[in-house]
């Protein structure tokens, strides 16, 4: 009889237990349709635009801060306003991903340029889509003095039928100033433009009398395509009076284009004389993959 009582005793424990891990498994069904819904109200629709950002107040010490893509594309809306933002700071709080849905670059003409500090601490912009018909195409379109982008991770796909493109920043306008740390591109860039200057690259497309720093500055995978010439794994052309600097960086991937294609640098313009000369330094930096230019003339 004993020996009965404890096998029904164990019995009765063991139950418990089973009914315990049953309903601890029926909670976490019960959780993942709200973490599934959690995940993809996290992308970007293409549509929502934020009123402010997540907190700051634009200095060195309290940057504004971006959470998400609508916070992001706040940022665009206003530089795109006319509010370029010079001397401010921005910081990334998080991962963001745009959902491939079609962006509008921050800074879309020559006169509406951004030109603060964005620290993206580390997080990194995915599913960057670009579908241009006007110059400068890349998140970033046209930029002005002062520009730094660092710590920042960017994937995505630029695409293109005029000039002026890359991953990070299709134009920095003229006389102007910008400066990139740490910071990676993969993905493509393509323009299908028959000018003669296309200006494609993974970081910088065209620039024109100015001054231009990348350190820590990697492309990973990525392609870089154009029908006509200036195409550079990094930087599409140095012009008339840049200085550009490179240092500690890479590319790696295809490069194809017309002519004037690098595997680093598209092409370089001594510019318009000796007080208006173009520089470029390359310290430590190197590419590998194809480079294919399709005339020589």
């Amino acid at each position: 009889m004993s020996n009965l009582k404890s096998f029904l005793s164990k019995a009765r424990a063991m139950s418990r237990s089973t009914l315990s891990v049953v309903l601890v498994l029926c909670l976490l069904m019960m959780m993942i349709p709200t973490v599934l819904l959690v995940a993809a109200d996290d992308v970007w629709d293409g549509t929502t635009i934020a009123t402010s950002y997540a907190g700051g107040t634009g200095s060195e010490a309290d940057p504004y801060r971006i959470e998400t893509g609508a916070q992001l594309a706040y940022m665009a809306q206003q530089v795109n306003a006319g509010t370029n933002y010079g001397n401010t700071y921005f910081k990334l709080m998080n991962d963001i991903d745009l959902g491939d849905k079609y962006w509008t670059p921050i800074g879309n003409t020559s006169s509406l340029v951004f030109r603060g500090i964005l620290d993206g601490a580390g997080y990194a912009i995915t599913n960057l889509s670009v579908n241009a018909t006007a110059s400068g195409a890349g998140l970033f379109g046209h930029v002005g003095y002062g520009t730094v982008i660092k710590n920042l991770s960017l994937e995505g796909n630029i695409n293109t039928t005029a000039t002026n493109a890359a991953g990070f920043v299709g134009y920095v306008t003229a006389g102007n100033t910008l400066t990139m740390n740490n910071c990676t591109f993969t993905g493509t860039v393509t323009s299908t433009s028959t000018s003669e200057n296309a200006s494609v690259a993974a970081f910088v497309g065209y620039n024109w009398n100015s001054t231009i720093k990348l350190e820590n500055c990697v492309a990973v995978n990525t392609t870089v395509t154009a029908s006509k010439r200036a195409v550079g794994g990094l930087v599409a052309i140095a012009i008339s009076g840049t200085d550009l600097t490179i240092k500690n960086s890479s590319f790696s991937g295809a490069l194809t284009g017309e002519r004037g294609v690098g595997g680093l640098v598209g092409g370089v313009h001594y510019g318009n004389g000796s007080t208006n000369s173009t520089t470029v330094t390359i310290e430590n930096s190197y590419s590998e993959g194809s480079v294919t230019a399709t005339s020589t003339s």
